[in-house]
């Protein structure tokens, strides 16, 4: 009886802020609290309930005013003959997951304008000195054709072991390297290592 709540863990009274007996008495009464742009969504799932199993994400508003993101898992608990005769769900508070994953975002967003937006060619390497993205094109070496190629490869033959000293010492000790040279044709660089870390 999809109307009856059998049990609910404590849980219920963190993430919810309101008491577990009030789901007793109400069954329904979760949805409240379900911010206005997830509700439609959920009140749909719990329609296709027990014909499928369902995951989502959704927000809970707390009558103190604080937003939790819950992840949502519910599924069927069979009997001996292979009827549905319980439903079992899940509630995770993951508002901290999404909070880091907002934090990251924002922070790659400001990486990415920064990255694109400088002056400067900035090329982003790994261990091996192997080209993973660029920020623009070298005067001969479009940016696509750049990316998995060896960096080391880029530098006239004279500093390529200058170069891989530096790069070794930024992924050993994360101290940044930095050194300057002049092209052929005049054209004078100035190469700067400097560790990403995570």
């Amino acid at each position: 009886d999809s109307r009856r709540v059998l049990y609910v863990s404590p849980a219920y009274e963190k993430i919810w802020g309101r008491s577990c007996d009030d789901l007793y008495r109400e069954p329904g009464s979760f949805l409240d609290n379900i911010h206005p742009d997830d509700r439609s969504n959920v009140e749909a799932s719990l329609r296709r309930i027990p014909d499928e199993e369902l995951e989502q994400v959704f927000r809970v508003l707390r009558p103190d005013g604080a937003t939790r993101w819950v992840r949502s898992r519910t599924f069927n608990v069979c009997n001996e003959t292979g009827q549905v005769y319980r439903i079992a769900g899940i509630r995770e508070d993951i508002t901290e997951i999404k909070q880091v994953e907002d934090a990251l975002r924002k922070s790659e967003k400001q990486l990415r304008s920064l990255f694109t937006q400088s002056p400067d060619i900035i090329k982003i390497v790994d261990e091996t000195g192997t080209i993973l993205s660029m920020s623009r094109p070298l005067p001969d070496l479009p940016v696509d054709e750049a990316i998995g190629r060896d960096s080391t490869d880029l530098l006239p033959p004279e500093y390529r072991q200058r170069y891989n000293k530096g790069l070794g010492k930024a992924f050993r000790t994360g101290r940044i390297d930095h050194f300057q040279y002049a092209t052929a044709s005049s054209t004078w660089w100035d190469v700067r290592i400097v560790p990403i870390r995570q």
